[in-house]
């Protein structure tokens, strides 16, 4: 077998694997493109010449590799000082090790040269982990794990025979079967060490003797409390997760539902500054005091017979700025956080900051916001926005005819004393909203007022198209011109459902800007202006076979991250501690484990509702886990029984011929396949009397047979160890017999009769 050959590829399939992990991790589509052409090519240059099968891969000049070298250094350390734009140390570092390793892919001349290429793909690999925690970097990992075991196995061998080591006694087939073995029980036993290590090590030590430089960097996303109009270009729709949310009632029974958007509120402004920025009046009275890990945050009082909601928020992208907003559903109550915080709250709005500490960001940052749906007179209202900046002007005279025409229709002029006719403020703003959705439309493209323009009146009057900042801002403009206190909020509208996990997942996309309404003291009312049908088209969830997959990969991604990312110290001490007397009885045992059959029921998609579980559901889940556990019975059983009866039959054999048989398994695995076929050998006749026998009746299957048998018998009773021409030839012949005896099993040599 050509060693140099098999090193090859399993080397260039290693530094694939590592530098797709890195560039998936750090979102480089450049790196990814190279992370596949690069190793193809180096594969194909790589391959041995068959007139020369011990030669090395093609490799370049050294002084073009010293070159390249050079340049990738300088292209380095240029990222890192003269050019860095807040790019991560980790992320220069491991483009770096992605450039090296594609020029030493094409100077391998030694065995030195495969090691310095694979420890260059190991420092890629963490890098990867430093860059990332998710679950396609994960299984990236995975796959490189045992990649990077059988390279460096291979790498032995060849090191091995480029130092003239004497011969093995395992060659060819057999070498390379019980390499093979040898590298399985080796990541094996490592994914168990680790996976014992990741749940009994202390969590959190060690965060800080790298500094800043193990700190795993989270996606950033484009949210923003600035709300400016007037500017101009298109609007960017990525789709970046931003968070998940769970949404529960006082029951503790999921409430999401995939056709009733919801509006998850981040900041709100109600000053308007005339130059297109709206500012918040009252943010000067922002409160600020610490959180500690399971705290909870008074915000509001729920009222004396509140209906209350409970938002579980995971977030997977921090928000760019100093702080991150707590985003929840109006009315919040109250705020429990998962990690250290510095909690700012603003009575008069009640939104929410958690302020960034010198904590590293380990994990996913969650909260839990408690909301309630009914009203309270608690909150210290903010009148004076009330007519405000829009008093006067034409964006007064629009807001005063509208009503008009729709309270009192055929009235000659609208009433300065009582713009709203007596009607009642959420009348009032109801008519506004729909007058904004009817008479204007929704686009993402952005046009840039004339000089000395406002942004408001040019959306009103001139354009009559803008984005949802537009439909906001022109409602509460209008709202605070006729006396109803009105301001705008920005947040996320929540659409996606994926009824697998029961979560909302939120995008950077569904970023959204509507208003809020005081209809009452203490009551506010929220109103999107937005035209219905826009903001269902562009932030509605996909559907199709691909929407079906992506959920799919959703709750894969979920449970990862649910059992891997987020488990802290809290969830250790859980699963470590022991049970007290009374939970740890018989009877709450059995119903954590039926409740865990129900979660899992639910998250398969098998239970609908509360525990209405269909009898077609249960049988195919049961189902499913017996034919898995009997699969694994069944497997394990065979391996265990071919195991003892090779040790029963070389029990007497001295430890040279048992050595002298590993090359020589393919005679009883002949056997075992002529067997299956109904061929089999009778006990008392020897191999190549039953070869002979099998020539007359079938010989496709008797040739290669007899000759298995011969090469088995000189190395059983001559004691002669066979070469690798011999081993490979033996191969040959065992491809043969069993393409022959998949034929025959399939009914495709029915004519043949089985033998006397």
């Amino acid at each position: 077998m050509n060693i140099g050959g098999k090193l090859n590829t399993a080397m260039c399939w290693t530094v694939a694997v590592g530098v797709l992990a890195f560039a998936v991790a750090d979102g480089a589509v450049f790196l990814m493109l190279l992370g596949v052409a690069g190793p193809a090519v180096a594969y194909l240059a790589g391959r041995p010449d068959p007139a020369r099968p011990d030669s090395g891969p093609w490799a370049l000049p050294r002084w073009v590799v010293s070159a390249l070298v050079f340049l990738a250094i300088a292209s380095a350390l240029a990222s890192a000082t003269v050019m860095r734009d807040g790019t991560p140390l980790v992320s220069n570092l491991g483009a770096f090790l992605t450039y090296v390793q594609l020029i030493k892919l094409f100077d391998r001349r030694t065995t030195r040269d495969e090691s310095q290429l694979l420890g260059l793909s190991v420092f890629t690999a963490i890098a990867a982990v430093l860059t990332s925690n998710s679950l396609a970097v994960g299984v990236l990992l995975a796959a490189y794990t045992p990649l990077a075991v059988t390279t460096a196995m291979r790498m032995e061998v060849a090191s091995g025979r480029d130092l003239g080591a004497g011969v093995t006694v395992m060659t060819g087939r057999a070498m390379w079967a019980d390499l093979r073995r040898a590298v399985g029980a080796s990541v094996v036993c490592a994914g168990l060490l680790a996976a014992a290590v990741f749940l009994a090590a202390p969590r959190g030590v060690g965060n800080d003797w790298l500094g800043t430089f193990g700190a795993v960097p989270r996606a950033e996303v484009g949210f923003t409390d600035n709300i400016r109009l007037g500017q101009q270009g298109n609007l960017n729709e990525r789709p970046t997760p931003v968070f998940e949310v769970t949404v529960t009632d006082g029951d503790g029974r999921n409430i999401g539902d995939p056709s009733r958007p919801l509006y998850f509120r981040g900041a709100t402004r109600d000053t308007y500054d005339r130059r297109g920025i709206w500012i918040n009046s009252s943010e000067a009275n922002r409160v600020s005091k610490p959180a500690d890990v399971g705290d909870r945050v008074l915000l509001d009082a729920p009222g004396p017979r509140p209906s209350l909601v409970f938002q579980t928020v995971q977030m997977r992208a921090r928000i760019r700025g100093g702080d991150d907003y707590v985003f929840a559903l109006w009315r919040p109550t109250s705020v429990t956080f998962q990690h250290p915080v510095q909690v700012a709250t603003l009575r008069s709005d009640l939104t929410i900051k958690q302020s960034e500490s010198s904590q590293r960001w380990s994990g996913r940052r969650s909260y839990a916001v408690e909301s309630a749906l009914t009203d309270t007179d608690s909150i210290d209202d903010d009148r004076g926005r009330a007519g405000g900046d829009f008093a006067t002007g034409p964006i007064s005279d629009l807001a005063r005819r509208v009503l008009a025409e729709r309270l009192t229709p055929g009235a000659a002029e609208p009433d300065p004393a009582d713009p709203l006719r007596g009607a009642e403020p959420r009348q009032a703003a109801s008519i506004l909203r729909d007058f904004l959705r009817t008479n204007y439309a929704y686009t993402l493209q952005m046009t840039l007022p004339r000089e000395g323009q406002d942004p408001i009146e040019m959306f009103l009057f001139d354009t009559r198209r803008g984005h949802c900042e537009y439909f906001a801002s022109a409602m509460v403009a209008m709202c605070q011109s006729v006396g109803i206190p009105a301001r705008i909020v920005a947040g996320y509208v929540a659409t996606e459902f994926n009824a697998m996990t029961g979560q909302y997942t939120v995008r950077e996309s569904n970023a959204h800007a509507w208003a809020e309404v005081r209809i009452g003291p203490g009551r506010w009312l929220t109103m999107d202006p937005s035209p219905p049908g826009d903001i269902e088209r562009i932030h509605a969830p996909s559907r199709g076979v691909l929407a079906r997959l992506k959920s799919w990969y959703d709750l894969i991604e979920f449970n990862w991250n649910e059992a891997v990312v987020t488990f802290d110290s809290s969830r250790q001490t859980r699963l470590f501690r022991p049970y007290d007397e009374q939970s740890g009885s018989l009877q709450q045992a059995m119903e954590r484990a039926r409740k865990a059959v129900r979660r899992a029921g639910r998250n398969l998609g098998l239970i609908s509702g509360d525990d209405a579980v269909s009898l077609a559901g249960r049988l195919a889940w049961w189902g499913a886990v017996a034919f898995v556990l009997g699969g694994i019975v069944y497997l394990a059983r065979k391996r265990l029984g071919a195991a003892a009866r090779w040790r029963s039959g070389n029990a007497a054999l001295d430890e040279e011929m048992r050595g002298l048989l590993v090359a020589a398994r393919f005679y009883p695995r002949a056997l075992r396949r002529i067997e299956r076929a109904g061929l089999g050998k009778p006990r008392g006749r020897s191999g190549p009397a039953h070869a002979a026998v099998l020539r007359r009746r079938v010989p496709e299957i008797g040739e290669p047979l007899g000759t298995l048998a011969g090469m088995y018998e000189r190395v059983r009773f001559g004691r002669e160890r066979l070469s690798d021409s011999d081993v490979e030839r033996a191969a040959a012949e065992l491809q043969r017999l069993e393409a022959a005896v998949r034929l025959r099993r399939h009914g495709r040599a029915s004519k043949f009769a089985p033998p006397a």
